[in-house]
């Protein structure tokens, strides 16, 4: 009867056994290979990101003051990725392919503590009217990193407020009522817990979180509550306060975007 160091091939001259070997060197390599698709993605978000324009003039802007009625842009960091741009991307055997952009997007960086750009959102509109693309099943796709990340809406005053919003469009709203806030959008719910080293980058001395009111028992309430408790948790190391708002309901709405009452 073999015993289990037998079934396991174990080299009795070592303490590690060749099937240890293998699962190390097989996870060396699942981790290489992560980590150069990681950097594919970053190098993707950053060849969109490069291939922008400022928004003054463009269909982002009316998207965001026509359809939005967000004034004050220039301050803010939102730029356009006009049509027929070209970009990198990566197809599944990660060998490079240089594409064509075909529809024209408002697009908004992800960085992170140093600054660097690491992913993007972007909206895609209409050429026609400005608005978001309705041909699209999602007219707001992501490329690069996002989690523990923050999209940048607009760097304020070191010691100052901090709002942290869901949306670009929630983000925007508030950056054009407090020019001197510091703005930043987690582009979802699950992601508002992740954000404390990001904060902290920034150094605020308050942090507002804008919840969306989809309704006193939604999930979506119980997520940005656990969201914040877990934010609260990670900045009991600093000064800084937090507060979590959620918008009043409105009685004609079953849900209540702050963006939609700006």
């Amino acid at each position: 009867q073999k015993t289990a160091y037998e079934i396991k091939e174990c080299d009795w001259s070592s303490d590690v056994c060749s099937s240890d070997l293998e699962l190390n060197e097989k996870d060396k390599l699942f981790q290489q290979q992560a980590e150069i698709q990681q950097s594919q993605r970053i190098e993707s978000a950053q060849s969109i990101w490069n291939g922008t324009k400022p928004i003054q003039g463009t269909l982002a802007e009316q998207y965001f003051i026509k359809h939005r009625k967000i004034s004050g842009l220039d301050h803010m960091e939102i730029r356009y990725w006009p049509k027929n741009s070209e970009w990198i991307d990566y197809d599944d055997h990660g060998k490079q392919i240089i594409k064509i952009n075909k529809i024209p997007a408002a697009v908004i960086a992800v960085k992170d503590q140093h600054n660097m750009v690491k992913g993007v959102q972007r909206i895609y509109l209409d050429e026609q009217t400005a608005n978001k693309n309705k041909l699209m099943d999602n007219a707001k796709l992501s490329k690069g990193l996002t989690k523990r990340l923050a999209a940048i809406i607009q760097v304020g005053d070191k010691g100052g407020r901090l709002y942290l919003a869901e949306g670009p469009e929630t983000a925007a709203s508030i950056a054009s009522i407090d020019k001197h806030a510091t703005v930043l959008a987690a582009l979802s719910v699950n992601n508002f817990g992740n954000l404390s080293d990001i904060i902290k980058t920034y150094e605020p001395n308050k942090v507002i979180m804008l919840g969306d009111n989809d309704g006193k028992e939604s999930a979506t309430k119980q997520i940005t509550e656990n969201a914040f408790a877990k934010l609260q948790f990670d900045l009991n190391d600093t000064t800084i306060q937090s507060r979590l708002i959620f918008h009043n309901p409105i009685p004609e709405l079953l849900k209540v975007e702050w963006n939609d009452v700006h």
